[in-house]
């Protein structure tokens, strides 16, 4: 927890008190830089919220912004003097989008595009449109592989679902059960009921980046060697 000064625009106080905020960002999000935010200053603006002005420092950037704080409910002292309160996001935030590799991005386009589309809805915040558009990256991402480079049939991939494709016709085994765990929690992306509270979309953005990891170390090695044969 970090102490700091606050003014209470929502009751209209003219002096700060201190309050308490679990963390300051650690992400500035115009740079994308992982840093320590330099603290301007912080606003009870409603009855649940608390926003403070964040400078960054990274020299080459300096950027004004703001971070998002909620009413910690489980400490319940007020939302005055020694009030708690858990950051929430930043903003502004720049459209940021992920490069990948040439091997995946001649494989699969469409699984690029996607999951460039969820990366930009959540850093808007839009988290369960973002979980669903990376739980359809990944299938688009393992059908294309079955399809393009692994030579499966076409229209049995295209209307199997993602769980059997990845079950019955994926032999590399890191690539099946990271795929396995990817398309668990991008299922609960997409279900009413979630079956991994524990798990977040930083979990299956990782997954996901793992069955991309092996998918493109598989590719470049069968090229090297095609090329370089006995």
């Amino acid at each position: 927890m970090r102490q700091i000064k606050c003014y209470d625009e929502f009751n209209g106080l003219a002096q700060p008190f201190s309050i308490y905020i679990d963390r300051y960002p650690d992400e500035c999000p115009i740079c994308h830089y992982s840093l320590v935010p330099k603290l301007i200053d912080s606003f009870i603006t409603t009855e649940d919220r608390v926003e403070s002005i964040f400078k960054c420092t990274k020299h080459n950037c300096s950027f004004l912004f703001i971070g998002y704080f909620r009413l910690d409910k489980a400490y319940v002292y007020g939302r005055g003097a020694d009030s708690r309160w858990i950051f929430e996001f930043a903003v502004p935030r720049l459209n940021e989008s992920k490069e990948f590799s040439d091997e995946i991005t001649m494989l699969s386009t469409s699984f690029v595009e996607i999951y460039n589309e969820s990366l930009k809805a959540e850093s808007e915040q839009l988290m369960h449109v973002a979980g669903m558009g990376y739980r359809k990256s990944l299938e688009f991402l393992i059908k294309d592989y079955l399809i393009d480079y692994k030579k499966q049939e076409k229209q049995t991939i295209e209307n199997k679902l993602l769980g059997r494709c990845i079950r019955d016709h994926i032999d590399h085994v890191r690539i099946k059960e990271l795929a396995k765990r990817a398309a668990w929690l991008g299922n609960d992306e997409t279900h009413f009921v979630r079956k991994w509270e524990n798990k977040s979309i930083t979990d299956l953005k990782q997954l996901i980046q793992l069955v991309v990891n092996w998918i493109s170390q598989e590719i470049l090695s069968d090229k090297l060697i095609e090329s370089m044969p006995e």
